[in-house]
């Protein structure tokens, strides 16, 4: 999986949020898991107004807090399971609207959008940055782009900036 450096345009999502906490992998794990189950039980996506790509969405990684060295307390995020919508779409109640910065984000692409293909996707991408000294995370947003009516259904963008910078 070669990345791709892409310049992406501020976006808007809606959708339903939940605080992700890694205090095991495991844990974070079935958290992910049941944050996705929610969202296909309650058909949140036949529930977003304002579309811009119908069958699309997201699931958008933000809100990143670093463990902290001292006292190891786990890092965590919020993920926003949804879809981008139009600046002035409603926000029904029970859904969160955010908004992303735009910028420069190296854009991955996965082998299918199974969960193990998924996961695997993220190994990779954690190895890539471990090992390259080019781009560092920003750890602002980070989006899987779920589209099943492309050829290349899931693309995962993760927000960087030139090292050293």
């Amino acid at each position: 999986m070669t990345p791709v450096l892409v310049s992406l345009p501020p976006q808007r999502w809606l959708g339903i949020v939940k605080q992700i906490s890694h205090s095991s992998h495991a844990a974070a794990g079935e958290a992910i898991g049941a944050h996705w189950s929610r969202f296909k039980q309650y058909q949140v996506l036949d529930r977003i107004p304002g579309q811009t790509a119908e069958g699309a969405f997201n699931a958008v990684y933000f809100q990143f807090v670093k463990a902290d060295a001292e006292t190891g307390r786990p890092f965590g995020y919020s993920l926003l399971l949804g879809a981008e919508v139009e600046e002035e779409a409603p926000v029904p109640k029970g859904f969160e609207a955010i908004t992303g910065l735009g910028g420069d984000y190296l854009m991955f692409e996965p082998a299918g959008m199974e969960p193990a293909a998924i996961q695997q996707a993220w190994e990779a991408i954690d190895a890539y940055f471990a090992q390259q000294t080019e781009y560092r995370r920003t750890h602002a947003f980070d989006i899987e782009r779920y589209d099943p009516h492309k050829p290349q259904p899931l693309k995962i963008f993760v927000g960087v900036e030139r090292a050293g910078l």
